[in-house]
This record gives C-alpha cells, sequence and structure tokens, in this order.
C-alpha cells in the first residue's frame, strides 16, 4: 500500500497554522517567533536557546515544511522571522510584501544524500541505477512544498538511466511524497522496504539508524539555498537581533556541528 502524504500534509498544516495564529498576537513584547524549515529544526531549536539566554528573550519555533510556512505567513504573516530552505518560497513571500527591505539574506547550504535503513539489502554502485533497486517506495519531501524534495526531483531529472531516460520518469508509481524531510527521513528509518532521498544534516541525525547509498556532489544538484528574512510588522528590533544572532560565530558553529554548509562551498 502507497505511503500517502495528504491526509498528513494537511493534518501537519492545520496544527502550524494554529501555532502560527498563537504566535505575535499573543505574544509579548519579550518574545518573537520563528518560522523555520523541518530541516533545521535542531540546529536552530539550540541557537534559539542560545540566544534567549543571552538577551531573556523568548523564541517561539515552528517547523514545517517551507511551501507551509510560506502559506501560512502569506495568509496570516503571525512570524517575525522566516527561514526558508530555498529562494522559492521565500521570493514569493517577498513579491507578497511581506519582508522587511534589507533582511533578506542567504545563509546556509546543505547536500543531497539518498539513504535506507542499516539493515536493507539495497547497494548503488551508480546513482544511474536507483529506478533498478528492488525499494518498494522512493521517499522523499513533496516537491510541490517542500525544497528538499525540490532540489531532489531536479537532480533525477536531469539523471539518465541506461537506456536513456530520465530516472525521475522511471521512478513514476513508486514515488511517496511526505510534508516535510523530516517526515521523510523518519519513513526511511522505520522501513527497510523503503528509500529515501534527504539531507546530510538529517541523515546525520539519524545515521545510526540509516546507511549512505550515494552523496549527490554539489555541483550535480542545484545549489542548496536558506535563505532568512524579517518579517513585516514584526518587531523589528528583535526580529533584526536574532538575525543578527544567526551570523554570530557561536551561531555558525552550531550550524556547522550539524552538518550545514556556509553558502559559499557550494
Amino acid at each position: 500500500m502507497k505511503l500517502s502524504a495528504t491526509v498528513k500534509w494537511g493534518a501537519l498544516f492545520g496544527a502550524a497554522l494554529l501555532l502560527s495564529a498563537c504566535g505575535k498576537d499573543t505574544a509579548t513584547t519579550n518574545s518573537i517567533t520563528v518560522f523555520a524549515a523541518a530541516s533545521l529544526n535542531d540546529a536552530v531549536t539550540e541557537i534559539a536557546q542560545a540566544y534567549t539566554a543571552e538577551t531573556g528573550t523568548e523564541v517561539v519555533l515552528n517547523f514545517a515544511g517551507s511551501g507551509s510556512l510560506a502559506k501560512q505567513i502569506m495568509a496570516s504573516p503571525q512570524a517575525d522571522v522566516y527561514l526558508s530552505a530555498n529562494a522559492r518560497w521565500m521570493d514569493e513571500v517577498e513579491e507578497a510584501g511581506l519582508i522587511i527591505d534589507g533582511s533578506r539574506a542567504d545563509l546556509l547550504s546543505n547536500q543531497l544524500v539518498v539513504v535506507c535503513m542499516q539493515s536493507a539489502p539495497f547497494q548503488l554502485s551508480s546513482p544511474a541505477e536507483l529506478a533498478s533497486l528492488d525499494f518498494q517506495y522512493l521517499v522523499i519531501g513533496d516537491p510541490a512544498y517542500v525544497p528538499a524534495g525540490q532540489y531532489a526531483k531536479g537532480w533525477l531529472e536531469k539523471l539518465s538511466a541506461p537506456d536513456g531516460a530520465s530516472v525521475w520518469s522511471q521512478l513514476d508509481g513508486r514515488l511517496s511524497p511526505m510534508p516535510d524531510v523530516r517526515a521523510a527521513l523518519k519513513q526511511v528509518s522505520n522501513n527497510g522496504k523503503l528509500v529515501g532521498i534527504v539531507y546530510r544534516t538529517d541523515y546525520l541525525t539519524e545515521k545510526d539508524q540509516l546507511r549512505e547509498l550515494y552523496s549527490v556532489p554539489l555541483g550535480d544538484a542545484a545549489p542548496i539555498r536558506y535563505c532568512v528574512a524579517e518579517i513585516a510588522g514584526a518587531d523589528e528590533t528583535s526580529g533584526a537581533d536574532f538575525l543578527k544572532f544567526l551570523s554570530t560565530p557561536a551561531a555558525k558553529s552550531v550550524f556547522e556541528r550539524y552538518g550545514f554548509l556556509p553558502v559559499n562551498n557550494d
């Protein structure tokens, strides 16, 4: 039975939208709300805790797929800061006039990896062989909303199988899209019949459960860009301060420890 993302994505979006509604409207002047891509969960949580310890400002965090977050912001701009895993969704928020001028910046980069459970029998000597592996489903973030899925789809569309067709076209019917990259990661971690494409940083959080089948060279896929910006109507002082904190040596060391790359490394 194919893994379905429709109900899961809808439930996640509803829960996240409820969280966003509880953001700036109920926050005190000593708190900010940060919407961040799901793949940033561990690193941004740690950085937010350090920021609170240093400044006394509480950071309310909302993690989801970047597209889901962008749609929440455009429906009701409750966030103070938005961290997207690609430029596309940041562009849409900016085109809606919801970004404070001059606040947008590229923050980080990442890398795609193909993974499976440690105990799964799969081997991959060449990425072109991916479609011929005997897995049940390839699990990725939903390309319609999730940057990790968009990056994966773009790479697979450029990748030629032995018969000359794109690997992406050969996987039709064996794709299982998830509402964010962490949901994709969990599916693969719990099912030896699945293969997934996730960020290297996500793989590292589950490396005791997963095995890397292939690491996508940085030049073979579209450059991965995490963008950050302050949302218009936000507490501009606190939002700007948090953006500055994300670029401090302390924050950079946290991102590096979780495996993120600087944007000039790809």
